[in-house]
């Protein structure tokens, strides 16, 4: 039998409680009535907003709050949440016929475009306007991107980041996201081969996600798109490369759980997990969700849940997601606990060490010759900044 979980014991502030509470009357996991038990509560606004922005879950909130807190919200703050949620609302359809429009495109010049998160997502939502709009993100076959980019950019595309031909070809190469923006629609698009990048703890290679795919008809738009089981185990991994520091990724998750609670093979999932170690991630994903928003998992997973996985689950609810109170030495040691043995570990890091992030690229010599350089440095670049820089978050967070 599945535990309940209530928010009220959580060990967090009165104002995180209260936010859990809007996403689950608003994602329906609970009744309005949760909400009255604030009615009298010291409730600072500010910071509830506050947590709103870091978490980006401002249409979620606002729809709990709307009818029943609208007269107790000061002016300022319930004028902030109506405008992003109303501008969210409109964003959310411009995107979907977006996707469908890079899809079809790119289709009709050979280029065989998989959607990965985004509007695909929303669709599990009650209303698919209630998750805040992101980035589009697709996976196209590498040799492929520049011509793709090429398109893209003749059909109002512009690139977000300006690099020489070299530095592009070497951010593409190692496995990194290459960004556009189309400054009419407001639309930002990642475009990967692998849909992780290269430094995400696990990579999940292109070539393995083409055997997993499915056919959606979205409208007139026929897509392809991962499985189930194949989206799950991303979400999983993408929401444990940032320690489910946010909570539009944990609803993600929650409410993908609970819309396909009967549709998924967990013999599959657990058999990928294991081949690609990543049990312990997913036990983590599976725990936070369940722990947060009573997320339904099957006992035969629930049973199997590490204690030391539980222990960090609870450490990152009490100490991480609204409180930092989580050491850089306890962060580094939950990441590593997390990757399991010593070759997985290592292969994170050296990863860590050698692919580049965007803020990187303008030291990146504009010549391919001469990057080897750029590599030689690099390494003592990053030593000097995690012992000397207190901003540096090589080993605060699982980045880009």
């Amino acid at each position: 039998m599945q535990t309940h979980y209530k928010t009220q014991d959580l060990p967090i502030p009165l104002e995180a409680r209260f936010l859990i509470d809007c996403l689950k009357v608003s994602l329906q996991q609970a009744d309005q009535d949760v909400l009255e038990t604030y009615a009298d509560a010291a409730i600072d606004w500010d910071y509830v907003l506050e947590l709103t922005n870091d978490h980006l879950v401002y249409p979620l909130v606002y729809e709990a709050l709307k009818d029943t807190f609208a007269d107790v919200m000061p002016e300022e703050i319930r004028s902030q949440y109506q405008a992003i949620y109303m501008q969210n609302k409109l964003q959310s359809i411009v995107i979907m016929q977006e996707l469908k429009r890079i899809v079809t495109l790119l289709a009709d010049e050979g280029i065989m475009a998989v959607p990965v998160k985004g509007p695909l997502l929303s669709q599990v939502y009650p209303e698919p306007s209630l998750r805040s709009v992101g980035d589009l993100d697709i996976s196209i076959a590498r040799n492929q991107i520049e011509r793709a980019v090429d398109i893209l950019m003749a059909n109002g595309y512009v690139k977000a980041v300006d690099m020489s031909a070299g530095q592009e070809r070497l951010w593409i190469e190692t496995r990194q996201g290459y960004e556009l923006d189309h400054p009419d629609l407001n639309v930002s698009l990642d475009i990967h081969s692998d849909i992780t990048s290269g430094r995400s703890p696990i990579m999940l290679p292109r070539k393995q996600m083409l055997k997993y795919l499915q056919e959606v008809q979205i409208d007139d738009v026929t897509m392809h798109v991962p499985t189930l089981e194949y989206l799950f185990f991303f979400l999983c991994i993408h929401g444990t490369k940032h320690l489910w520091m946010q909570f539009k990724s944990l609803c993600d998750l929650s409410q993908f759980l609970f819309h396909y609670e009967n549709r998924l093979d967990w013999r599959w999932i657990r058999k990928m997990a294991r081949r690609r170690s990543g049990e312990k991630m997913i036990y983590l994903s599976l725990y936070m969700c369940e722990r947060i928003f009573n997320a339904p998992v099957p006992a035969e997973v629930r049973a199997d849940y590490p204690d030391e996985i539980i222990a960090i689950g609870d450490r990152l609810i009490e100490s991480w997601l609204f409180v930092p109170g989580c050491t850089r030495f306890e962060i580094t040691k939950i990441k590593l606990t997390l990757l399991g043995n010593v070759m997985n570990q290592l292969d994170y890091f050296l990863r860590l060490v050698w692919i580049p992030q965007k803020h990187n690229m303008p030291n990146l010599p504009e010549q391919a010759a001469y990057y080897p350089v750029y590599y030689v440095i690099r390494p003592f670049q990053l030593a000097w900044n995690m012992l000397f820089k207190e901003e540096n978050k090589m080993f605060s967070t699982w980045t880009e």
